[in-house]
């Protein structure tokens, strides 16, 4: 099981590599990394977080070249699929599971604004004048969290993830 240490860098790393994939949406906090970060601190054997459909970039345009090329550089065993991407921490071996998450999706709709505040993460190649990290939450969270199943990152109906993109399904390697 990862240490609180290691899951707080690669939470700082998902933080940094939405800004240098310049993502125009901030991370949503799904999963068991919401749950864990509600219930007092972050836990779990991977970081769960989302990002809507609507501000996914399109498959073969410059925003999502930069995106696959900023992925080389965090990640290994990287797994692309039209509804998540998958990858390993280069530098702390934890898995990072980013969901596409579908347009209108409940809890999703108008995500809340959420600031995490490192303990660790900013002597970890963190800019150490910023102690917190930016990301977006389920609305309402409570509601969110309440129907959440360990066993499901995006709670109830897993087949609405089946998106509608162009791309084929692909493994970067």
């Amino acid at each position: 099981m990862p240490t609180f240490e290691q899951l707080e860098k690669t939470l700082a790393e998902v933080d940094l590599f939405f800004e240098h994939a310049q993502l125009t949406s901030l991370p949503i906090l799904i999963g068991q990394t919401i749950k864990s970060i509600r219930q007092g601190e972050l836990s779990g054997s991977a970081i769960y977080v989302g990002i809507l459909s609507n501000q996914f970039p399109t498959p073969g345009s410059p925003p999502y070249r930069q995106m696959l090329r900023t992925l080389d550089e965090y990640g290994k065993d990287i797994e692309l699929t039209s509804s998540e991407i998958r990858y390993t921490s280069k530098t702390t071996d934890i898995p990072v599971i980013m969901m596409i998450i579908p347009r209108g999706k409940e809890f999703f709709v108008h995500p809340d604004p959420y600031f995490y505040q490192y303990t660790f993460a900013h002597t970890h190649n963190h800019d150490p004048l910023t102690p917190e990290g930016s990301f977006l939450q389920p609305n309402p969270v409570r509601g969110y969290l309440a129907q959440f199943d360990s066993e499901a990152v995006i709670p109830l109906n897993h087949e609405l993830l089946n998106m509608q993109l162009t791309h084929q399904q692909r493994t970067l390697k």
